[in-house]
């Protein structure tokens, strides 16, 4: 987590502090926050610091969703049922994100013997679960046996400045005056019309971000989930993204805001900590966007008659 991001959850707080003076206390073991994964993965980061202050002789592991579930399929299940014996000073291991999508059922299972194990000899566990993806029953029961905390959405601000940002309004104005005076742009300038080319769309607070990243393809993640930013205009933390896109005239990546307050919005390629976590949680398997369905196919080449392949006119 970076200074530029702040998580506005006092209640979690209380209880990840709770936790840190009483680990392994029955009640809160294991702990799993639910619902928004990027205030978890933030708040989780916050309390790892806490505990190497609070236990700075205890064995404290760290686990994202790449990490853990390379883990899972590499360790056999005995080994994972004797973890706590290798690691006599374990005091906690700690999932910022964990979303076993795609995983197998015995990759399931094989997670679920392992962290029922350490809540068992008095390892805590604390978790950012994404519950989305369906659960084996060992999962399942793993999940129910712990005390769940569910985290609201659009409790993570995103405090960087945008005010040198490009705002709607002064798209326009230079999409009026810059088209009659040039017609090339420098490398890295928000290109004239950026945001007006997106005066159809209908904006609201549960739209889908349309997400194309190079490399990596496209995604629709929902916009609710990402950090909410300071509107430029009016002040208030309402901002939300709706588009990321690679852009070879703007320099990068383009992040593009609207305002659920005053309905401005505004155009960046200058908030590289945001764009990752745009490339970290709206990336997953669950929201890549699905091809749009083809209609009116156009006949095979091959079966096309020789001169329409060569591209001659017969006439």
């Amino acid at each position: 987590m970076t200074n530029n991001f702040f998580l506005n959850a006092p209640e979690l707080k209380k209880h990840l502090s709770y936790i840190n003076e009483n680990l392994a206390d029955p009640q809160y073991n294991s702990f799993i926050i639910t619902g928004d994964s990027i205030g978890g993965a933030f708040a989780l980061e916050q309390f790892v610091r806490d505990l190497k202050q609070k236990h700075p002789l205890r064995e404290i592991l760290v686990f994202n969703t790449h990490s853990i579930h390379d883990f899972i399929k590499k360790t056999p299940i005995e080994m994972l049922t004797n973890f706590y014996r290798l690691h006599i000073s374990l005091a906690t291991v700690i999932l910022t994100e964990l979303d076993v999508e795609g995983w197998t059922k015995e990759e399931q299972d094989k997670l679920a013997v392992f962290l029922k194990t350490l809540t068992k000899h008095y390892v805590q566990v604390v978790a950012a679960f994404n519950t989305g993806a369906s659960l084996t029953p060992e999962m399942w029961s793993w999940y129910m046996s712990g005390y769940q905390y569910h985290l609201n959405y659009g409790l993570v601000s995103y405090k960087k400045d945008l005010t040198c940002s490009l705002t709607l309004a002064q798209d326009r104005k230079r999409w009026h005056w810059l088209s009659r005076i040039r017609q090339t742009y420098h490398f890295g300038e928000l290109y004239p019309g950026i945001l007006m080319q997106d005066d159809e769309m209908v904006f609201n607070g549960f739209m889908l971000m349309e997400l194309g990243l190079c490399w990596l393809g496209k995604f629709t993640p929902p916009g609710y989930i990402f950090p909410r930013a300071v509107c430029p205009t009016c002040g208030k933390i309402k901002l939300l993204p709706y588009s990321c896109i690679a852009s070879a005239l703007s320099g990068g990546h383009v992040i593009k805001f609207h305002c659920l307050n005053c309905h401005e919005r505004i155009a960046t390629n200058n908030a590289i900590d945001y764009y990752r976590i745009l490339r970290t949680y709206g990336t997953r398997y669950c929201y890549i966007a699905k091809p749009l369905p083809v209609k009116n196919f156009p006949i095979c080449l091959k079966k096309q008659p020789k001169w329409i392949r060569s591209g001659q006119n017969r006439l």
